[in-house]
């Protein structure tokens, strides 16, 4: 279990550091505190699967679109496509990485230029990815996406997800997975502020929904999401006890 314990450690550091830069150091911490001893949090993030990597090259690629909100130099969009091509790589649902710093930079209204270097490199891991299929059996390989494309779509798996949280594959009805969720959902009523946490948030749900057999979740599948559940409660909680007003102003 060293592997996916050392992930989890760079992730809460990751984590903190998000925290820390959208919302201050008090709730940076609070994060930390939830994200790390939580149950069903804690005990997913212990199985040895590729979801684990996916959250520790989700949140470098995040934090790097923080550090750089507005001018963003040529080598870290180098950078930020290799990490982008690492996680689609790891896992195929690891393309929400792509999806959530490309949507981030265009946002920001980073410079077409930057926004070519930085797809051209996470095109390579893709053509990469196509070319190892190909050498190694194209058929087989073309099968195997195909079976994956092809799962049923439908209300079951979202009800599924809002509904069953799960460690590895039994339910475990934690109060917190709940509380994560509808953290996550009142900040959609300030986007603006908290789409850092939104966008990779609903990316990640939506690739669920299209990926993902309603008997065939297993709890690991959610890894990705447990850090921004984290940070969503850790800054209702503070806003809570700052405003005395759990729920958020519309705006």
């Amino acid at each position: 279990r060293m592997v996916p314990i050392f992930l989890s450690i760079i992730s809460s550091l990751l984590l903190f550091l998000i925290g820390n830069r959208l919302y201050g150091f008090k709730v940076g911490i609070w994060t930390i505190l939830i994200y790390t001893t939580v149950t069903i949090f804690i005990v997913n993030q212990r199985i040895v699967v590729a979801e684990s990597l996916v959250t520790t090259l989700l949140l470098a690629s995040l934090y790097l679109t923080l550090l750089f909100p507005k001018k963003v130099p040529y080598k870290v969009a180098v950078l930020a496509g290799v990490l982008c091509g690492l996680s689609f790589l790891s896992k195929i649902l690891g393309i929400v990485t792509f999806f959530t710093v490309f949507y981030l930079f265009a946002a920001q209204k980073v410079p077409r230029r930057i926004m070519l270097i930085f797809t051209t490199v996470f095109g390579m891991f893709v053509f990469g990815f196509i070319a190892y299929g190909r050498y190694y059996g194209w058929e087989q390989f073309v099968t195997v996406q195909a079976y994956q494309a092809g799962r049923h779509i439908g209300p079951e798996t979202l009800w599924a997800i809002f509904t069953s949280p799960t460690i590895v594959n039994k339910p475990f009805f934690e109060g917190w997975y709940f509380l994560g969720l509808l953290a996550l959902f009142s900040l959609v009523f300030d986007y603006r502020r908290h789409r850092y946490i939104i966008v990779p948030s609903i990316f990640y749900v939506l690739l669920l929904i299209a990926s993902l057999w309603q008997a065939d979740r297993h709890g690991w599948y959610f890894i990705p999401l447990f850090p921004f559940m984290s940070l969503s409660i850790a800054q209702a909680l503070h806003e809570s006890i700052k405003k005395l007003n759990w729920w958020p102003k519309v705006k």
